[in-house]
């Protein structure tokens, strides 16, 4: 009947957080503007997918004329593959500000490939199959994402700022 045999496991249990304390949730519902903080950790603080959709561009593009014969087709082949695994993806879930990092990635993984299938449908539909075509209009729908992102993370560390120094200003 799927229930296991003896009593239940109390270590597995999440243990009280105590008088005044609630328990944290994660994943979608938890914004990093919560109680973790305002920013992610590391020196890129909320612009770390701007700076890499950026640097996946680049390697895209700046590889682009590079043939096998240079030497550097392979690292092309390998910039435009995680470039259209991950690039567009980041660029737009970046703007839910979601707690969980390996969902991130993995939902802009999935949004990504949406995307290809249906740009390369659609200029299949059109009988314009151009795949150069079709990673410059990732390309582009990603830039404008990161530029947004860029927009969403300055206004609320502005927000986080100000409200930092609302108290200090009341106390005077």
């Amino acid at each position: 009947l799927g229930l296991a045999a003896g009593a239940p496991d109390q270590s597995r249990r999440a243990a009280d957080p105590g008088p005044g304390r609630r328990y944290q949730r994660s994943g979608l519902l938890m914004s990093r503007a919560g109680s973790r903080g305002t920013t992610a950790p590391g020196p890129l603080g909320g612009y770390w997918r701007v700076v890499l959709v950026g640097v996946l561009i680049a390697g895209t593009y700046g590889f682009h004329g590079s043939s096998g014969s240079t030497g550097l087709g392979p690292l092309r082949v390998a910039f435009t593959l995680l470039f259209m695994g991950f690039g567009p993806g980041l660029a737009m879930i970046g703007l839910l500000r979601l707690d969980d990092l390996v969902l991130e990635i993995s939902l802009a993984l999935a949004l990504s490939i949406g995307l290809e299938m249906v740009m390369a449908t659609g200029m299949v539909m059109v009988n314009h199959w151009e795949p150069n075509d079709e990673v410059l209009a990732m390309a582009a729908l990603a830039a404008i994402g990161a530029a947004v992102q860029v927009a969403q993370v300055t206004r609320l560390r502005q927000r986080v700022s100000s409200s930092r120094t609302e108290p200090s200003n009341q106390e005077q």
